[in-house]
C-alpha cells in the first residue's frame, strides 16, 4: 500500500516535471575541398533546454577551419534566461536590435563569418506602456584584412554598457537609446618625427546617444530614427593620470515612409550617414578606420539586395561612416495573375573630394540629396520584376531587369587652374534575372533559372588641360586581354520529387576572365561529360543534390566548380573565394 502511493507520488511528479520541460536543437556538419586548396570541415550543434521559467541555448562548434573564419573547437555560444511576468533576465551571449539598428543590431552569421554579439548580461521589462532594456557585456570581434579573404586576423576587444526605453502613447511608439563601449582597436599610429608607422592599440571610448520614433496606420506608416556620436581616445599622461582627447563627433539619420492605396504599397527609404569622413585611401584600412562607426552599429541598407547570383555579385558596398541616399519601391498588382515591383535606390558620398595618394581634401557637400560627381562615389540602380502564377497555380515565374552604375573607389581628383585629371573605378552592368517553377503530378517539378549580365568594369579617365578634353573613357579593364565587356550567363536546371529529392545542374559563363580569376584548372569528368554537348571554356559547372534522409534530416552534396565572387547580407559584403573542382557535404538534423 505504501509502495502504491509512493509510485503514484513519483508519477505524478514526473507528469509535472516532464510537462514543464522541453528539450530541442539542431546541427549542421558541413565538409568540403578542392583542387585549389579550399578545405574546410564544419560542425555546429545547437540545444535549446525550457524548464519553468528557464530557457537556456547552448551551441558547440567543431571546425578546423570552418568554410569562413577562425578554427575553434568547443562550447562557441551559451545562454541562459528567466522569464516571469514583465521582467526577462539573459545571461550569457546576447543578440539585440534597437529601432532600425543604427545604433544597436547585432547578429550571428555564419555565412559571411560575421558576430557582433556580447557576452554578458541583458535585463527587460516589457509592459503595455513601455519596455526597459539594460546590457553590460563584453565581445571580441575578429576582422578581416586585405590579404586574407577566408581567415580573419585583426581582434577588436569591446566593453559595452548600453540602455532603451520604449514608450507606447496610442499608435506611437518613441524611442530613446544610449550606447558607450571601451574599445581596443589595433592601429597603425604615424610617428612625425622622424616619420614612421607604429603599431598601437588604441584605447577608445565611444558614446552614443539616439533617439527614435514610429507611426503605424492603416493607410501609411511613418519610421525616424537619429543618432548622435562621440569618440574619445583615452590614454595615460606623463604624471600617470588618465586623459580623453576627442577623436571625432558624428551622427545618423534614416527614415522610412510607406503608404497603402487598395493593394499597392509605396514605400521610400532616407539614409544620411555621417559618422566619420575618411579619405579614399584610408576607407578599406581597417586600421587606419577608427572613431566612426563600432562594431555594433548596422543601420538600414536603403537600397534592394538581391538574391539573384549575378545583381549580388555587383552589389552596391554601403558605407556606414559616410553616405548619403534614398530608395524608392512600387509594388502593386496588375493582373489577378501577376504583380509588378520597381524599385530605384541612389547613394553617394557626403563630400567631393579632391587630390591623389596620401593627399586628400573633402570639397563640395551634399544637401538633401545624393551627389552625382564621380569623385563623390555616386551609385545608382533601377530594378523592375514581374513575378505571377499560371496554370491553375502550376507554373510560377519572376523576371527582373537591373540597370546599375557604381563608383566604389577614386583614384585621382587632381586639379589646376588649367588642368583637371579624374580617374576612378567604374562599374556599370545591364541584368536580367529569371526564374521559373513547374509543379507536375505526383509532386515532381522541375526549375529553371536564367541570367545574363552585361558587365563593365575597370578605370575610367578624365583628363582637361586648356579647356581642351584630352580624354574621356574607359582607360583599363578588370578583365584579361583589356577586354571593355564582360557578358556572363547562369543557367540552372533543376528537377525534384517532393518530398525527398532535387537535383540541380548550374552552369556559370562568362565571356572572359577577370583578372587574377581561376585561370587554368584541370577539366573534372563533370566538365568532359558536359564537353559532349558544348563549348566547357571559361564555365564553372557544378551538380548539386538535397535529399530528405527523414522528415528531420537533409543531405546536401555537390560537386564542381564554382565561380565565387561578392557575397552580401544587411550591407555587410564578404568575397568568396573560388572553389575550383571540388565536392561539398552538408548534413542538417533537427531533434
Amino acid at each position: 500500500m505504501r509502495r502504491s502511493i509512493f509510485t503514484n507520488i513519483l508519477v505524478f511528479s514526473q507528469s509535472i516535471l516532464l510537462s514543464q520541460f522541453s528539450f530541442n536543437g539542431d546541427s549542421q556538419l558541413k565538409y568540403g575541398e578542392s583542387e585549389n586548396g579550399y578545405i574546410y570541415s564544419e560542425n555546429l550543434i545547437n540545444t535549446n533546454l525550457r524548464f519553468g521559467n528557464f530557457t537556456t541555448w547552448i551551441q558547440f562548434e567543431f571546425s578546423d577551419p570552418p568554410e569562413l573564419g577562425r578554427s575553434f573547437s568547443g562550447l562557441r555560444k551559451i545562454r541562459l534566461e528567466y522569464q516571469r511576468g514583465p521582467i526577462e533576465l539573459m545571461l550569457g551571449d546576447i543578440y539585440n536590435i534597437w529601432g532600425r539598428g543604427l545604433l544597436l543590431n547585432q547578429f550571428d552569421n555564419q555565412g559571411i563569418d560575421i558576430d557582433n554579439g556580447l557576452t554578458g548580461l541583458n535585463f527587460q521589462f516589457n509592459n503595455d506602456r513601455y519596455n526597459f532594456n539594460l546590457i553590460y557585456g563584453k565581445a571580441n570581434i575578429w576582422k578581416l584584412d586585405r590579404l586574407d579573404l577566408r581567415i580573419p586576423s585583426y581582434e577588436v576587444h569591446h566593453n559595452v554598457f548600453a540602455s532603451d526605453l520604449e514608450v507606447f502613447v496610442e499608435n506611437y511608439t518613441i524611442g530613446a537609446s544610449f550606447l558607450q563601449t571601451r574599445e581596443k582597436h589595433p592601429a597603425l599610429v604615424k610617428i612625425p618625427n622622424p616619420p614612421f608607422f607604429k603599431e598601437e592599440t588604441l584605447g577608445l571610448v565611444h558614446q552614443m546617444k539616439g533617439l527614435r520614433f514610429e507611426y503605424p496606420n492603416d493607410r501609411f506608416d511613418i519610421y525616424g530614427e537619429y543618432v548622435d556620436k562621440t569618440v574619445y581616445h583615452e590614454y595615460d599622461d606623463l604624471l600617470g593620470g588618465q586623459v580623453d582627447s576627442l577623436i571625432n563627433k558624428g551622427n545618423g539619420f534614416f527614415s522610412n515612409v510607406n503608404l497603402y492605396f487598395w493593394d499597392w504599397s509605396f514605400s521610400i527609404d532616407y539614409k544620411r550617414y555621417n559618422f566619420i569622413q575618411l579619405s579614399p585611401d584610408n576607407r578599406g584600412d581597417f586600421s587606419k578606420n577608427y572613431g566612426g562607426v563600432t562594431d555594433f552599429q548596422m543601420p538600414p541598407i536603403s537600397m534592394r539586395e538581391h538574391s539573384s547570383t549575378l545583381l549580388g555579385g555587383i552589389n552596391h558596398q554601403v558605407d556606414f561612416n559616410d553616405e548619403i541616399g534614398y530608395q524608392i519601391e512600387v509594388f502593386c498588382p496588375i493582373k489577378d495573375w501577376f504583380t509588378l515591383l520597381v524599385n530605384y535606390s541612389q547613394a553617394s558620398r557626403l563630400n567631393i573630394w579632391e587630390g591623389a595618394l596620401g593627399e586628400w581634401a573633402p570639397k563640395s557637400s551634399a544637401g538633401v540629396f545624393p551627389l552625382t560627381n564621380p569623385a563623390a562615389n555616386p551609385f545608382q540602380e533601377i530594378y523592375a520584376e514581374i513575378e505571377g502564377y499560371g496554370f491553375d497555380g502550376n507554373f510560377h515565374y519572376q523576371v527582373g531587369a537591373g540597370f546599375t552604375k557604381d563608383v566604389p573607389s577614386l583614384w585621382i581628383n587632381s586639379k589646376t587652374d588649367s588642368m583637371h585629371e579624374l580617374k576612378y573605378q567604374l562599374i556599370k552592368a545591364v541584368t536580367v534575372p529569371t526564374a521559373f517553377d513547374v509543379s507536375l503530378s505526383n509532386g515532381w517539378s522541375m526549375e529553371m533559372k536564367l541570367e545574363y549580365q552585361q558587365l563593365t568594369n575597370g578605370n575610367w579617365v578624365y583628363f582637361k588641360q586648356n579647356s581642351e578634353v584630352v580624354a574621356d573613357s574607359l582607360y583599363s579593364s578588370e578583365f584579361e586581354d583589356d577586354k571593355e565587356k564582360q557578358y556572363n550567363s547562369i543557367v540552372s536546371i533543376g528537377i525534384g520529387k517532393s518530398p525527398t529529392w532535387a537535383l540541380s545542374l548550374i552552369i556559370d559563363a562568362v565571356s572572359v576572365d577577370e583578372i587574377g580569376n581561376l585561370g587554368e584548372s584541370e577539366t573534372n569528368p563533370l566538365e568532359r561529360l558536359m564537353g559532349n554537348v558544348m563549348d566547357i571554356d571559361r564555365k564553372c559547372i557544378s551538380l548539386e543534390l538535397a535529399y530528405n534522409i527523414t522528415p528531420t534530416h537533409r543531405l546536401s552534396l555537390m560537386y564542381g566548380t564554382q565561380r565565387g565572387g561578392l557575397v552580401c547580407s544587411n550591407g555587410i559584403c564578404r568575397i568568396i573565394p573560388p572553389f575550383d573542382d571540388g565536392f561539398k557535404v552538408n548534413l542538417t538534423s533537427i531533434f
